[in-house]
């Protein structure tokens, strides 16, 4: 899979690293977050003490922040996004994904997170996964 990234990402990208002293592998930009990947031997580093390398970038992108870690496959990919909520299972079925959570009470964590919802999910699915178009949450 070839990943391309104009200048502005790599700006950001650069200003991530030169903030929180960790290289991202790869940047996603929507209208209202940047979504960084990261490798799982920095991901702490990157989030920061009490988040606070999240807070500061909040606050100069005016944007929100995630940080999280790139899985080997589409369930912990999905499991890393929406970490603390728990993942039970994942069905594909033609384009559509359904996601199991453990407890279905957490389905409105992640609708309702402004970082995490599904409107983001679905762009990192789509992002690194280009056969997934619909997401439900079950």
């Amino acid at each position: 899979m070839v990943i391309t990234l104009d200048n502005n990402s790599l700006r950001i990208m650069s200003f991530f690293k030169d903030k929180t002293g960790v290289t991202p592998s790869n940047i996603i930009i929507n209208k209202t977050s940047y979504i960084f990947t990261v490798s799982k031997k920095d991901i702490q580093k990157a989030i920061g003490k009490n988040a606070q390398n999240i807070k500061f970038l909040q606050q100069k992108f005016k944007k929100n922040i995630i940080i999280f870690e790139l899985g080997d496959d589409i369930e912990t990919t999905i499991s890393n996004f929406i970490f603390p909520v728990k993942l039970n299972s994942i069905l594909k079925k033609g384009s559509t994904l359904s996601v199991l959570l453990s407890n279905p009470e957490d389905r409105i964590k992640v609708i309702r997170s402004p970082a995490k919802n599904t409107r983001n999910l679905k762009d990192v699915i789509n992002h690194y996964y280009y056969n997934i178009r619909n997401i439900k949450l079950l």
